[in-house]
């Protein structure tokens, strides 16, 4: 029933009619109440994507409020949250989520992204150490996840191009980037690729960020500034 229910949403915003998608996600909690999270989850979803982000804070916590036991809600609450204007609220949720589940990589990245960005020493800390836990999960593992592990290597890069250790950075995304390529990696890669003057790879990087992620000039250039 929720795939069938899943499908007419996609369908819906797929034909530009976002409000017709809430109104039936909406209906089917209301008749349905099993599923009213799942539905609460992609509703505020389709208010993300329109920018409507109080919309999309007010429908998760009201749900949650209805199944604070619900942990997918819980988890999709604390990822709308902003890392710098609501650390500590998205910290409790993240930190009830790992007592509830203290290996779920999907929580431990998320804290250890919120944790790094603090820029306190002691969180920066905790922060490389669950990243370290992330890339220890073998490849094989089911609970192995791709883009946690870029995530988590993104961290680790991040802090070493912090300290200038340039090198360390491109061994660990040069060949990261060329697999699976992100925006982030990228532009960690071209500040390492900087530090060493390696001219020559830094041109050909930028061209590469500016062609695949669609950045103009200025764009990319004023995100080089803010690492």
């Amino acid at each position: 029933m929720l795939p069938a229910r899943q499908k007419l949403v996609s369908i819906l915003l797929l034909k530009g009619n976002p409000d017709q998608a809430l109104a039936a996600l909406e209906k089917f909690s209301q008749q349905f109440e099993v599923y009213a999270p799942e539905s609460a989850i992609m509703q505020a979803d389709i208010l993300r994507q329109q920018n409507k982000l109080l919309e999309a804070h007010r429908v998760l916590t009201e749900a949650n409020q209805r199944y604070p036991d619900d942990t997918k809600l819980l988890f999709a609450r604390a990822q709308l949250l902003d890392n710098e204007k609501d650390a500590a609220l998205k910290q409790r949720l993240l930190d009830r989520l790992i007592l509830i589940d203290p290996e779920n990589p999907n929580y431990l990245i998320a804290l250890a992204t919120l944790l790094f960005e603090s820029n306190d020493e002691q969180d920066v800390k905790q922060a490389l150490s669950l990243a370290h836990s992330i890339l220890d999960i073998p490849f094989n593992s089911p609970i192995f996840n791709q883009d946690n592990y870029l995530t988590a290597l993104n961290l680790i890069a991040a802090d070493a191009l912090s300290e200038a250790r340039y090198q360390e950075v491109i061994g660990y995304l040069e060949e990261a980037y060329n697999i699976s390529p992100t925006l982030d990696s990228g532009i960690l890669l071209l500040r390492a690729y900087q530090g060493m003057h390696q001219d020559d790879k830094v041109a050909n990087l930028f061209n590469d960020i500016q062609q695949r992620f669609a950045l103009g000039q200025q764009d990319l250039s004023d995100r080089l500034q803010a690492y």
